[in-house]
């Protein structure tokens, strides 16, 4: 897809659209992407925040699982099921 192609569905969708939250995110990532300064911790919700530092802690104390772990139990799930 060209650029012109690219501007003109993304001007279609923003015109056909009257969802004022859809607009203000979509302006809020072109703002995000255009400032070169821009710490992107400080653009998350504090909820996002409080999730990704729970996160952090639970990786801190071992209360994990890796992606190896994670799909040999799926693996058992998708073999027991049969």
């Amino acid at each position: 897809m060209s650029a012109a192609e690219i501007k003109n569905f993304l001007h279609k969708m923003v015109v056909e659209t009257e969802d004022v939250d859809i607009l203000e995110k979509v302006k809020n990532y072109f703002d995000l992407l255009n400032s070169k300064d821009s710490d992107w911790w400080e653009d998350l919700t504090s909820h996002q925040k409080k999730e990704i530092e729970t996160a952090i802690q639970q990786i801190e104390n071992g209360d994990y699982s890796t992606h190896i772990e994670v799909r040999g139990r799926i693996n058992e799930m998708i073999k027991n099921k049969k």
